[in-house]
C-alpha cells in the first residue's frame, strides 16, 4: 500500500531559553488515522501530549483530542489550542506572519490551567 501523508508543526521559544513549545499534526489517509501531538518545556520541566483519532473526510477538522489548529486567516494567522487535559498543561495562542508570536491576550503565553509544580 502506497504511503501518504500530510503533516504540519510549529516551533516557539522564548527569547531567554525559559520556554520552548511545539505543536503539531498529521493526516495518515490511507490509514485513516490523523494524530497530533503538543510539547512544552517550561524551565527545564517537560510535558508531552499526544493524541489519535479516526481521520474521516473533513480535512478542515484540525482537532485532535485536546488539541486543535485552526487557520483563523489564510497564510496570516493560526490560532493553536491545547484544551485542559489530564497531564495538567493547556494554551490558546495566536501565531502570526509578518510579526511575532503572541497570545492572548498579550502575554508570551497564556496557560489557561495552572502548572502544577511550576
Amino acid at each position: 500500500m502506497p504511503r501518504a501523508y500530510d503533516r504540519l508543526w510549529f516551533t516557539v521559544q522564548d527569547r531567554v531559553g525559559e520556554l520552548l513549545v511545539m505543536i503539531g499534526l498529521g493526516f495518515y489517509p490511507n490509514l485513516n488515522t490523523a494524530e497530533a501531538y503538543a510539547i512544552v518545556n517550561h524551565r527545564g520541566k517537560h510535558k508531552t501530549v499526544r493524541a489519535h483519532r479516526s481521520l474521516g473526510d473533513d480535512r478542515f477538522d484540525m482537532r485532535v483530542g485536546p488539541i486543535n489548529f485552526e487557520v483563523v486567516e489564510p497564510f496570516k494567522e493560526w490560532r493553536l489550542t491545547l484544551a485542559e487535559n489530564a497531564y495538567g498543561i493547556s494554551f490558546v495562542s495566536c501565531l502570526n506572519w509578518g510579526s511575532t508570536w503572541t497570545t492572548l491576550p498579550t502575554t508570551p503565553i497564556k496557560w489557561i490551567s495552572s502548572l502544577p509544580g511550576w
